[in-house]
């Protein structure tokens, strides 16, 4: 059960980043510090979810 956490976890940072950046680049522009905050929070998440799977 937590190692289908943690590849959702990994899964969701790895999908739903870039697509945020590619959004971002496209339709809207964010704010500056949204993009580092955007980073430091998925590098969080992923590595939570890297904990969960080992």
């Amino acid at each position: 059960m937590r190692q289908t956490i943690g590849l959702a976890l990994q899964f969701c940072c790895l999908v739903f980043l870039p697509l945020m950046v590619i959004f971002s680049i496209n339709f809207y522009n964010f704010p500056l510090i949204v993009m580092p905050v955007s980073l430091l929070i998925a590098i969080c998440i992923f590595t939570l979810g890297h904990r969960l799977r080992s």
